[in-house]
């Protein structure tokens, strides 16, 4: 019988091989947690890291992690390793996290099986997360001064530099104000190049922006917030079933912030109205040369402000002086902007129909507007240089003053006054034939006279049967009618009009249309004489219109034009 003689012996002997043979095919569990850094600030992602060294398969309980944390993205990684015959295996389970509160906070224990991490404490600063030279994501913010003026537009250019590609779903937040209050406009982006930050190769897209402060003070940009998915090594894993691909990570990184100091309007400049842009200049363009204009004939003329750096829209109403014997008839301005990388130019178009009303030389004066330079810092002038203008036709004025002056205090022009018949001792043949078609016309005028009597005794009530909607109908096609000088149509919309306020189609006999009674000869003399011509009197005639039509609407100006001569009949073709 043997016996052994101690326990040691037994240990030695017997347990020791045992525990030598089986090591290999023995692997000690162990769970442990890492993260990349112990110290975020607040919304800045970082990683969080759990490994099992167990062989045994196992499942991890993130809801933890749901309370003090947003979990951005997350995978999972599994590994085998034989070493001179020792086979080792294990998981990896990695969290892209944001903390949802500022302070410390304790990762708590996470479970993992039967096993459980640790528990770690990080602080989350208030901080802003700036890009970081070895990060795989940059982001960068600027503008191109520190200062500016108000409604003076600046540029703010906005980079974003990544060393890997990123997934379509990623952002990068447009350039926001946390103070002040300005109008901000996306440009453009530039091209895509290739960059170097802290001697590591990015690829760099940048975008530019228009930036116009509305007042002055401090103008504050909040930090610009790219948050997207990284693409990771292209190896990939057959075992990975936690959900999400093990080539990407999320990120978010964040920009710098941005301080500006926006100055009111400077005490030396000394415009009416406030202009700051790059560049600034006034032109004028004529439909005719100014010196081959012709009396009674209204020609078109664009005036034009264009501002480098400004948008249209604030643009002042620009207007010109000209002598009394020059009328005005502007149109409403029209906007139009360009944009491009450096900025918005902004040009402001204002047409304007002139209409000389007597023959000789006459001179728009020169204009100016003062305007700030914002490149320069200083009050400049905008110019337009004097305008000789040569009118061509009769010395003596068509109309003797401003065509309001003459609505208001003058009487009816005596039309006669403008036709002189020179007398001759032989009448000539060529008389005798024209006195021939004057006679023949008045002959016709009395035959339409008499067809249409029966209507001219219910003209008093014809008005009724327009309302007003219809008479504003009239009323602008009639205006169409004298801009653009068709007077075919211009006859036919004024006898509507007539119609619409209770007058005879035939003869306006009363004293308060006598206004009218000069340019309704010319309209009949354009359209039935035997030398036709062109009419270019509609700016004119509509003057009266409007005149009238006013007199209509405020009986108090009917009492000013009473025992005036009867106007000249107006002709039907």
């Amino acid at each position: 019988m043997v016996t052994y003689q101690s326990k040691p012996f037994f240990f030695l002997y017997v347990v020791m091989p045992l525990i030598f043979l089986l090591s290999p095919f023995v692997s000690l569990a162990e769970v442990r947690l890492t993260i990349d850094r112990n110290e975020i600030s607040i919304e800045e992602a970082f990683e969080l890291s759990i490994v099992n060294n167990s062989s045994s398969s196992s499942t991890v309980d993130s809801r933890p992690l749901q309370k003090d944390f947003e979990i951005l993205d997350q995978y999972k990684q599994s590994s085998v390793r034989i070493i001179n015959g020792n086979m080792s295996q294990s998981t990896t389970w990695t969290y892209t996290l944001v903390a949802k509160r500022t302070g410390k906070i304790t990762i708590p224990a996470i479970s993992v099986g039967n096993e459980a991490t640790t528990a770690r404490e990080i602080i989350v600063k208030k901080g802003i997360a700036q890009g970081r030279g070895d990060q795989d994501i940059l982001v960068e913010s600027e503008v191109e001064q520190t200062s500016s003026y108000v409604q003076a537009q600046f540029i703010y250019i906005q980079r974003l530099l990544f060393a890997k590609p990123f997934r379509s779903d990623s952002t990068l937040t447009p350039p926001t104000l946390s103070k002040g209050r300005a109008e901000i406009e996306h440009l453009g982006n530039s091209a895509e190049r290739i960059v170097k930050r802290n001697g590591k190769d990015y690829r760099m897209i940048t975008r530019r922006f228009s930036v116009i402060p509305q007042e002055s003070g401090s103008l504050v940009f909040s930090p610009s917030v790219f948050s997207g998915t990284l693409r990771r090594s292209s190896q990939r894993f057959s075992n990975n079933r936690f959900g999400f691909s093990s080539r990407a990570r999320r990120i978010r990184v964040r920009s710098n912030e941005i301080h500006l100091e926006i100055k009111s309007r400077p005490a030396a400049f000394t415009g009416k109205h406030w202009i700051i842009a790059k560049r600034f200049s006034l032109h004028l363009n004529w439909s005719v040369p100014p010196d081959q204009i012709e009396v009674g004939k209204p020609v078109s003329v664009v005036l034009a402000a264009i501002a480098d750096g400004l948008p249209a829209e604030q643009l002042p109403d620009i207007n010109l002086q000209t002598p009394a014997d020059i009328k005005l008839y502007p149109e409403k301005p029209s906007f139009t902007n360009e944009r491009n990388l450096e900025g918005v130019i902004g040009t402001l178009n204002k047409r304007i129909v002139v209409v000389p009303t007597s023959g000789g030389e006459f001179e728009i004066p020169a204009l100016s507007i003062p305007w700030w330079n914002s490149t320069t810092n200083q009050q400049e002038m905008a110019t337009l240089a004097a305008v000789k203008l040569t009118v061509l036709g009769s010395s003596s004025p068509v109309v003797q003053q401003p065509i309001i002056d003459i609505l208001k205090n003058t009487p009816a022009i005596d039309a006669k006054k403008d036709i002189t018949v020179e007398k001759k001792p032989i009448i000539s043949t060529t008389l005798l034939i024209i006195w021939g078609i004057i006679g023949g016309l008045i002959v016709a005028f009395i035959i339409g006279v008499l067809i249409r009597w029966k209507n001219t005794q219910q003209a008093d009530h014809v008005s009724e049967n327009y309302s007003a909607v219809e008479k504003k109908k009239i009323l602008r096609k009639l205006e169409q009618a004298c801009i653009e000088n068709n007077a075919p149509e211009a006859q036919q919309q004024l006898q509507r009009w007539m119609q619409s306020i209770g007058v005879s189609p035939i003869c306006l006999s009363e004293q308060r249309y006598s206004l009218l009674k000069q340019q309704i000869k010319q309209l009949n003399r354009a359209l039935y004489s035997k030398n036709k011509h062109d009419w270019q009197a509609g700016a004119i005639l509509w003057e009266a219109i409007e005149h009238d039509q006013k007199m209509l609407d405020n009986p108090k100006l009917q009492h000013e034009n009473k025992n005036q001569p009867a106007l000249e009949p107006l002709y039907y073709g």
